[in-house]
């Protein structure tokens, strides 16, 4: 069943320009005090350039990137810069990988994209901050030649040396901390590239995804316009945290402080610090807790070092379950007007957008859903989204066409256009049979256009040559169950090759291993190793180059439970795969059915 459209302005192609105009009165019910104990910072002077346009990302190819996320932020950008030469559109990046004091950046080996060394340069620009109960300095630099000719800048700050690449913090709370960390210096630098070399103050201020967001609720600058882009709806991807850990990484030190002189918290504070001395640095031999539990200085203390030690004390020790709650009570109890989630957890998105000027999502159909039906989004996001509509809007996204390229020899190995595709398609295919053949398997040496980390990838399976001219379908997703639909592409995999021996798949799930060993191992035993299987099948966890399995594809299959921007519907039609796909978010805005128009439909 269809779902019925919002039409109008809504579904209009997103313009910064619409920002230069008076904001926009907050809606009704909506509890404007939700970021008023968050740090504020505000701008000095009021001078902003409505041309320049300040976009912060955690990832963009070529430099940092996990996902789509990064060809976004490098498409759009680009594309933008191209179609409004006269407007200044600039990127902000953590300073990922920092080895020394070296002029240059080291991209990773990681998904398309090989690793290169990029000359930087040092701004001079640096500025102190504080982010929740961590105080901290920031330093400015720039890429000499930035690859799509946009400006681009990374910020780097010490805490950020355990991130060697996007999310890679180990764990929830260290890439919350760290990404809390980075909106908080990249507001705080902005503030001073007006009275540089750099010649940047920003009327319009872009974060994407919830690693950003924390920008648009520190900045107090009502002349700094905000723009969020809302990449997943998916509750876990809103960046909410329990009221603790948003106090540890995000409130203001003026916050900090009203925590510390609540009775009820340090009285449940005086407890984990009983029953963790040993991680919480204190003995409880030689001090006196009754006396130290008072003293500010040392509560603060206590608190860094329980920021430290986070997931070991607060998540992994169940000991320290009733005494976690208490504590996330008692914030709760100091700050009731902040506007916590039903769930009664910190959700920065529902903040920022409440509080913001605009949001947006990279597609039409998903914007149409996330305000029609509450199952695409969690039930706080949808009452946001439908009080905030007035500042909605949903843009289609597209790719660069030039990164996804069939005649590029860089990026496939066979080239090939719409008059000679049967030929080359056909030796891509015949390459990709040739690496994932039973003996080259136990070799282990891939062709980089294919697997380019090969050390890190588990590849399991393998194809015939003899089923060769059969249709080959592939999935490169990342493993995830809510969005991606990976639950399902394991389900009609097996039913598929159960009721069908004319037919093949590559299936490239990252992370597979890391979030389901069980599932993993079962699905290699029961439909990998199936002898009715053998030679029809590979399944690898690895982040993969798409372009030459799509190259060497007939189909791609996206079984999504939702999409946002889903770049791999674009992907695989430019490599000449056709996409099976659900008919939600972008795949219904990208793919035309019979139903729809029978001429063109695929």
């Amino acid at each position: 069943m269809m779902i019925n459209r919002i039409t109008a302005a809504n579904s209009n192609y997103f313009h910064y320009s619409n920002l230069n105009t008076p904001k926009i009165a907050k809606s009704k019910n909506i509890n404007s005090a939700n970021s008023k104990h968050i740090l504020q910072i505000t701008f000095c002077g009021n001078d902003k350039n409505p041309n320049q346009i300040a976009v912060i990302a955690a990832e963009c190819v070529p430099y940092c990137v996990a996902g789509g996320l990064g060809d976004v932020t490098r498409d759009m950008t680009k594309a933008y810069k191209e179609k409004y030469p006269n407007k200044d559109i600039r990127i902000f990046l953590p300073f990922y990988n920092k080895k020394s004091n070296d002029f240059y950046y080291a991209t990773q080996n990681n998904k398309n994209h090989s690793s290169n060394i990029y000359e930087i340069e040092d701004t001079g620009i640096t500025a102190k901050f504080q982010y929740g109960v961590t105080n901290s300095k920031a330093r400015l630099y720039k890429f000499k030649s930035p690859e799509n000719g946009v400006t681009t800048y990374l910020v780097d700050f010490p805490e950020l040396a355990v991130m060697k690449k996007p999310y890679g913090g180990g764990d929830f709370i260290t890439n919350y901390r760290e990404y809390c960390a980075f909106s908080t210096a990249t507001v705080e630098l902005l503030k001073k590239m007006n009275n540089s070399g750099e010649n940047f103050n920003p009327k319009i201020l872009h974060t994407k995804d919830w690693h950003t967001v924390f920008a648009n609720l520190i900045n107090s600058d009502t002349e700094l316009k905000s723009v969020h882009e809302l990449s997943n709806a998916n509750g876990a991807l809103l960046g909410k945290i329990k009221p603790l850990g948003a106090a540890l990484n995000i409130f203001s030190e003026e916050q900090i402080q009203k925590l510390l002189q609540d009775k009820e918290f340090k009285r449940h504070l005086y407890t984990l610090i009983c029953d963790n001395k040993e991680l919480l640095l204190y003995d409880l031999k030689t001090k006196d807790l009754n006396k130290d539990i008072n003293d500010s200085e040392f509560t603060h203390k206590v608190l860094k070092n329980l920021l430290n030690n986070y997931s070991t004390i607060l998540d992994k020790n169940s000991k320290n379950k009733k005494t976690r709650d208490r504590l996330n009570d008692a914030v709760k109890n100091v700050f009731p007007d902040i506007n916590w989630d039903e769930h009664q957890d910190f959700n920065p998105t529902l903040i920022a957008i409440n509080k913001g000027d605009a949001w947006f999502t990279t597609s039409k159909t998903h914007f149409n859903e996330l305000l029609t039906d509450s199952r695409f989004s969690s039930l706080g996001l949808y009452n946001i989204l439908r009080l905030n509509l007035n500042k909605g809007n949903g843009v289609l996204n597209r790719i660069d066409t030039a990164s996804f390229n069939p005649q590029n020899p860089n990026q496939v190995a066979f080239t090939y256009n719409t008059y000679s595709y049967k030929e080359g398609k056909s030796k891509n295919k015949s390459l990709i049979f040739d690496n994932f053949s039973k003996e080259n398997i136990k070799i282990g040496k891939f062709n980089p256009l294919l697997i380019n980390n090969p050390d890190n990838a588990v590849v399991a399976g393998y194809l015939d040559k003899k089923h060769i001219n059969k249709p080959l379908i592939v999935n490169i997703s990342r493993f995830d169950t809510n969005q991606k639909g990976s639950d399902i592409i394991l389900k009609t995999v097996e039913k598929l090759l159960k009721t069908n021996n004319d037919i093949t798949f590559i299936l490239g799930l990252p992370q597979f291993k890391n979030l389901e060993p069980k599932l993993m191992k079962k699905f290699i035993k029961d439909v990998v190793n199936n002898p009715e299987n053998r030679g029809r099948i590979v399944l690898i966890d690895s982040f993969l180059p798409v372009n030459e399995y799509f190259a060497g594809a007939d189909f791609s299959i996206i079984p999504s439970r939702s999409e946002t921007c889903g770049l791999v519907g674009y992907q695989s039609m430019r490599m000449g795969a056709l996409p099976i796909a659900t008919p939600v978010g972008s795949m219904n805005d990208k793919l035309i059915t019979p139903e729809q128009d029978y001429r063109n439909a695929m």
